[in-house]
């Protein structure tokens, strides 16, 4: 897989999200820089389709809690 392929084959939205994303920014942006950004677009896209499944468990589980128990003779200070 490229890069800039478009996994869910809809490119028309992708497009419109991105130049939305220009637009929102505000930020003049050359020609080479755009098409810079565009792949940059396309590649977290891509990621994102990829992890994105249905079956995948999203639930967060907790990190272990660790407490220090105080050295022999330590605790009495």
């Amino acid at each position: 897989m490229t890069t800039t392929e478009d996994t869910d084959g809809d490119t028309e939205s992708r497009d419109h999200e991105f130049g939305g994303l220009l637009a929102a920014s505000g930020v003049p942006v050359s020609d080479a820089e755009t098409a810079e950004l565009r792949r940059a677009f396309d590649t977290l896209c891509n990621l994102a389709a990829r992890v994105r499944t249905p079956g995948r468990d999203w639930t967060v589980k907790p990190m272990p809690s660790f407490a220090a128990t105080p050295r022999d003779g330590e605790a009495d200070i």
